[in-house]
């Protein structure tokens, strides 16, 4: 597990390192400029466009350019700015003049093989205007290999937002810690590969209260193991609630991909029709069926939960009377629960889809749940949404929750647009955590996952994932995970953010077998057998 900084938590980072522990800071520059020529050590020899501002950033960027002109490259230096600057950038400035280093005054219409970003660094606050602006869109515009340093100038290092206008680049070199705007929000746009680079800086006797992290390969090294004496149901059963007349493919995905990621057996709760073609793609399933879903389905359904580790509810399901009455039962079930070790409950696409229908208000208040149960029907309805039920529910300690939206379900959970939640993802997880769950998984191009332990930012995956179905495959590998974890104690929200980070690393796989086009869902759930 890795630490994900804000731009605050960066700067007390630095600022303890050089004042309290006594690094100067021109040997953390220096092995920051180092880090990032480091970058140049494989590349062919060519012109090289240092753009530098006045600040420490654009100090660093003046280190660069001297190390890459120390080691032949031809390099040309942009000063932006003719503000004094700081201390540090005075030192540098003073350096590459006393070499005679040449100095640019435009790029218009220059060529260059590579250019080193350098005008603003982590503490960016501000929306780019005037000539900052004109020089950053000169650079998108030249077909160079771009290398940021530390951050691409005009994105926030805290939110990931674009101030107005920001250089996108090929690579960025960031020391220390990855920076939360560059994992999501916009700011994953601009970044390219994103090179962490240990520079020195050392938090010994610091108070950092750090809640967002990211996960790495190293931790899939430590996922529980089935032990030699175990059966398949000590390997943890999953149900799977999906599937409505004739939409069989979500249900299969789902089952497939907990298998692939160690659950022992795996039922599926599902519509007549989708039985032979479930068991012919997915043999090693317990198929349950219902055709009108009836009182007598809903008492199956129950005990079906009981026998559960967890469960899932919510692929190719639809919104349809009977598909709505499912989901309010599986939320009455879990209210009125008597067990004794909580559940894994894992609330995906159309059930999400039913529980914001019926969410007028974002807001409860605290209450004695009696929940709806129309079709058992052994108490008079009352007027709670499912939203609050659940807000109940995992006040209780009944279940554990885990919701796994895309951009689209959140907006309609959160009754907010969706621009809104795509620009602000980790505020809108966190929203809808305090709402309704232990977990919140908030699907995107950065997949954002936050629960009472904090918050994870997921760092694998590509464009390939963007196929039907993928999401199917990530609830499947939810469940797999709850099972890994049937004998240990880990977090929901942990639980959700290593599937999520294994879907990715399986989705890199197939990348690298079929291509970014040829991508399917079920080759991501086949590669999670190979990753694993």
């Amino acid at each position: 597990m890795k630490y994900v900084l804000s731009s605050k938590q960066m700067k007390q980072v630095d600022d303890h390192s050089i004042h309290y522990i006594g690094i100067p800071s021109v040997v953390l520059m220096e092995r920051a400029a180092l880090a990032v020529a480091d970058e140049f050590l494989n590349m062919k020899k060519g012109s090289v466009l240092v753009v530098s501002g006045s600040g420490n950033n654009g100090a660093d960027g003046l280190a660069v350019a001297r190390i890459l002109y120390q080691r032949g490259f031809d390099v040309d230096i942009l000063l932006v700015s003719d503000k004094e600057g700081t201390k540090e950038y005075a030192i540098q400035k003073s350096i590459i003049e006393n070499m005679g280093m040449s100095l640019v005054n435009k790029v218009a219409d220059a060529t260059y093989d590579y250019i080193v970003d350098a005008i603003f660094g982590i503490g960016l606050s501000r929306e780019i205007t005037g000539y900052y602006k004109e020089v950053i869109n000169v650079i998108n515009h030249i077909h160079s290999y771009k290398i940021a340093v530390d951050i691409p100038s005009g994105i926030n290092a805290s939110t990931g937002e674009v101030m107005g206008v920001a250089v996108k680049v090929d690579k960025t070199v960031t020391f220390g810690y990855n920076k939360i705007g560059m994992l999501c929000g916009k700011g994953k746009n601009y970044c390219g590969t994103i090179v962490v680079k240990d520079i020195g800086f050392i938090c010994n006797n610091m108070r950092l209260d750090i809640d967002t992290f990211s996960i790495d390969r190293n931790d899939i090294c430590q996922l529980p193991k089935h032990k030699s004496d175990y059966d398949k149901g000590k390997c943890g059963k999953t149900l799977i609630i999906a599937g409505s007349k004739d939409m069989c493919g979500a249900a299969c995905l789902s089952a497939k991909a907990a298998f692939r990621s160690g659950c022992g057996l795996v039922r599926v709760f599902t519509h007549a029709d989708n039985k032979i073609p479930l068991i012919v793609k997915v043999p090693e399933v317990i198929s349950d069926i219902y055709n009108d879903y009836t009182d007598k389905d809903a008492i199956h359904l129950k005990e079906l939960i009981e026998w559960a580790d967890c469960i899932v509810i919510g692929p190719g399901l639809s919104t349809q009377e009977s598909s709505v009455r499912i989901v309010n039962d599986v939320i009455y079930f879990m209210a009125k629960a008597t067990w004794n070790i909580p559940k894994t409950f894992v609330f995906d696409a159309d059930a999400l889809n039913i529980i914001a229908a019926q969410n007028p208000q974002l807001t409860s208040k605290s209450f004695e749940i009696q929940p709806l149960n129309p079709s058992l029907n052994d108490q008079q309805p009352v007027n709670l949404s499912l939203v609050q039920q659940l807000e109940y529910i995992k006040q209780q300690n009944k279940a554990h929750i885990i919701i796994t939206p895309h951009i689209g379900e959140a907006s309609r959970l959160l009754k907010k647009d969706i621009l809104q939640v795509k620009e602000h993802p980790i505020e809108s997880a966190k929203k809808l955590y305090a709402m309704m769950c232990n977990a919140c998984v908030l699907k995107d191009y950065a997949t954002v996952t936050t629960g009472n332990d904090g918050t994870y930012i997921n760092t694998s995956g590509n464009c390939g994932m963007a196929t039907a179905g993928s999401g199917d495959v990530l609830t499947g590998v939810i469940a797999g995970i709850v099972c890994l974890y049937k004998y240990e104690a880990a977090s929901p929200e942990w639980i959700a953010a290593m599937a999520v980070y294994i879907h990715g690393c399986a989705g890199d796989i197939c990348k690298e077998e079929k291509g970014v086009n040829g991508t399917m869902a079920w080759d991501i759930a086949e590669a999670i057998a190979k990753l694993l």
